[in-house]
């Protein structure tokens, strides 16, 4: 479902997710961000290691697959976890 570039997927505990694919008009990527409720600073949304996209439809993939992958929606630790597992993921494949 979208709306306004808003996404959201079901998480495993069966909230919605929220996520948007942010355009960043100066290196033209997209960086996937999650809408979350405990992130430290106080900011509603956060981004992580290797968020960034060379096409929106490769930011919403991602945002997809973290986001339904995450056992509590909002919850920023949660989030981040799933986020630093990826990156290791990919880093290792380098």
């Amino acid at each position: 479902m979208k709306v306004k570039n808003e996404f959201f997927a079901t998480a495993k505990d069966g909230k919605l997710q929220k996520f948007n694919a942010y355009p960043v008009l100066k290196t033209g990527k997209y960086i996937t961000r999650f809408h979350v409720v405990n992130y430290p600073p106080g900011h509603p949304q956060w981004s992580g290691k290797l968020c960034s996209f060379d096409s929106q439809e490769d930011a919403i993939a991602f945002g997809y697959k973290i986001a339904s992958s995450v056992k509590k929606a909002g919850d920023w630790p949660a989030v981040k976890h799933l986020v630093d597992i990826n990156a290791a993921y990919k880093k290792a494949f380098e």
